[in-house]
């Protein structure tokens, strides 16, 4: 299968994200919506990036549970400065999910 039916695969599996390939190879996916506030401080991202099209999927699948937790969560969102309760200010997280400093 070529890129660019993979890349309309990837968007009719996650119909709120644009993707396609980049000219020298790299996936890439946008939101189609603008982050709110709350999903800004939770650490969601706008745009995706990765070398291969699983690796993108798997972003894209975390961002969508990140949102959705964001989503169910306005109140404690609210009360905790417009960050998602358990993040650390200054705190990066790794792509496996771990958290690190750095």
């Amino acid at each position: 299968m070529g890129d660019e039916a993979s890349a309309a695969r990837l968007e009719t599996e996650f119909e709120d994200w644009h993707v396609w390939v980049s000219d020298t190879g790299r996936w890439w996916a946008a939101r189609k919506a603008t982050l709110t506030a709350a999903e800004s401080s939770a650490g969601c991202a706008q745009y995706l990036e990765a070398d291969l099209r699983g690796g993108l999927r798997d972003q894209i699948e975390a961002e969508q549970v990140l949102s959705a937790r964001v989503a169910s969560m306005p109140q404690a969102v609210e009360r905790n400065g417009g960050r998602m309760p358990g993040r650390v200010p200054g705190r990066k997280e790794s792509d496996d999910g771990c958290d690190f400093d750095g």
